[in-house]
């Protein structure tokens, strides 16, 4: 998806990426390719809604298996 996103040079998008880790070897690739990769803690609401303050789209792949609740 990203890489669509990135080849694209009709629309004037930026990339972003929401990790728990900038500093893991998949958010690094991301951010060489021209993603802007920002941290966020999936319990701090604050950190979620600065992470997706200005946003056209999204999508969002959850961890659903790592806490089992449906309301996160």
């Amino acid at each position: 998806m990203v890489r669509a996103i990135l080849a694209d040079k009709s629309v004037e998008f930026t990339a972003r990426a929401l990790t728990r880790n900038v500093n893991s070897d998949k958010a690094k690739v991301l951010a060489d390719m021209g993603v802007e990769v920002v941290a966020v803690d999936i319990d701090d609401y604050k950190s979620l809604k600065k992470a997706f303050t200005g946003v056209y789209g999204v999508y969002v792949v959850t961890f659903f298996w790592e806490h089992f609740s449906p309301e996160k």
